[in-house]
């Protein structure tokens, strides 16, 4: 009896990297989504190499990367806000 392997690394990939990209709307949790995609990809390749090519893998590793990109950006973009935010109030209070 040859049973298909397991691909649980597949459907883990696909739901991190759906939480990740949600994670990417809400700017001070970009860190969190910044994680939760590079973990996407690791495990998307996991089950790629145990399992072979999936659909769920795939979907998971371009979900990743998404998440990835856009959280890089929104983490970047809230930092900035926040820098400019304290360096205002400073030169208000000057």
């Amino acid at each position: 009896m040859n049973q298909k392997p397991s691909n649980g690394a597949g459907v883990a990939s696909l739901v991190l990297g759906i939480i990740g990209t949600v994670f990417g709307f809400f700017g001070m949790f970009a860190i969190v989504g910044l994680v939760l995609g590079i973990v996407a990809c690791v495990m998307s390749a996991m089950s790629k190499k145990n399992v072979g090519p999936n659909g769920m893998a795939t979907a998971g590793l371009v979900l990743g990367i998404l998440a990835i990109v856009f959280c890089g950006i929104m983490f970047v973009a809230c930092a900035a806000c926040g820098g400019a935010a304290a360096c205002a109030s400073c030169a208000a209070a000057m």
